[in-house]
Order: C-alpha cells, then sequence, then structure tokens
C-alpha cells in the first residue's frame, strides 16, 4: 500500500514540476516577444567602449579611464583591449 501512495504522489509531483517549467517558459517566451531581455545590464556600453579606446590611444592610464567611466580595470580590458564588443563578441575583422 505504501507503494502505491509513494508513486502516485510522485506521479503528481513530477506533473507539477512539468507544468512549472511549461509556464516559465511560454512565460519567458512572451518577454521575448514584447523585447525585453533578460539578465543583468552591460556595464560597457558601444559609446563606452568608443571612449575607452579613444583615452587609452591618448595614454591615459587604465585605472584613470576605468573610474571615468565607471567599471571596473577588469571590465575595460575585457572590452576595450582585447577589441571585444560591449557583449562579449569578436569584432568582424
Amino acid at each position: 500500500m505504501g507503494r502505491v501512495v509513494r508513486f502516485v504522489l510522485t506521479g503528481l509531483a513530477q506533473m507539477e514540476r512539468d507544468i512549472l517549467i511549461e509556464r516559465t517558459r511560454s512565460g519567458l517566451e512572451a518577454a521575448r516577444a514584447r523585447g525585453r531581455v533578460g539578465g543583468r545590464p552591460r556595464l560597457m556600453t558601444p559609446e563606452k567602449v568608443a571612449k575607452a579606446k579613444q583615452m587609452e590611444s591618448r595614454g591615459c592610464k587604465i585605472a584613470t579611464v576605468a573610474r571615468e567611466l565607471e567599471v571596473s580595470r577588469a571590465s575595460f580590458y575585457r572590452c576595450a583591449l582585447y577589441e571585444l564588443t560591449p557583449w562579449g563578441e569578436e569584432k568582424e575583422s
């Protein structure tokens, strides 16, 4: 008798999980259709990347550039010096 109850409860739990996953996916799809994008906002906008490259080419210290752009030095290195877009994709040559 205990096995039957456990089997039924396990089936109900799996069904609830499937419904939860389905609702989450449909909600995310609806949000994308409205133009919403999830995740953390990017610190380095294209304007900041351009300004960082300009300042770096003039010989400004990296710490100064990062401080003025209000980003960490790591963000500066990641986006500006390694010729990446603010979204981490390599630029086409």
